[in-house]
């Protein structure tokens, strides 16, 4: 399942684009100075069904949307 921290709008992912960036938690990676470490816990709600309620209240705000911190090791 997976659970999302917090979602908003941000200019600063992809360059000339304002991106809906949707943080999701339990990051396997933990990478080596990550900025986002708060991402390796799980915690949050569910995106399954939240999804469309989020992408329906920021619907006129972006232009593509980015899911950060969800990497699990294979």
């Amino acid at each position: 399942m997976l659970l999302y921290t917090s979602a908003s709008i941000s200019e600063l992912e992809i360059p000339g684009k304002r991106s809906l960036v949707i943080y999701i938690s339990n990051c396997q990676h933990r990478c080596k100075n990550c900025r986002t470490s708060y991402l390796h816990l799980a915690y949050g709600d569910s995106l399954k069904y939240t999804f469309n309620n989020i992408f329906n209240l920021y619907y006129n705000y972006f232009d593509i949307v980015c899911f950060m911190g969800m990497a699990r090791k294979h």
